[in-house]
């Protein structure tokens, strides 16, 4: 079945290649090379989503072993 596909994908390629006018595959770059910008832009942006849920992360487990900490030493004293 993968071996059906393969051929069938290089036949597309094939056929868009000879047949194809240059305005269409010039489109089809068109189309690509936004598509690229698209998942660049959006691997970026959960990149920096995570980086910011990551700190605030740390911040809140930071906070909470403080609060901890100062309940020991209430306790303790």
């Amino acid at each position: 079945m993968r071996k059906f596909g393969f051929a069938f994908t290089m036949m597309s390629a094939l056929v868009c290649g000879l047949g194809c006018s240059q305005e269409t595959m010039d489109k089809t770059e068109k189309a690509a090379d936004a598509a690229g910008d698209a998942v660049e832009s959006a691997a970026k942006d959960t990149a920096d989503a995570a980086k910011d849920a990551a700190e605030k992360t740390g911040d809140a487990v930071g906070d909470a072993a403080d609060a901890v900490k100062d309940e020991a030493e209430k306790v303790t004293e």
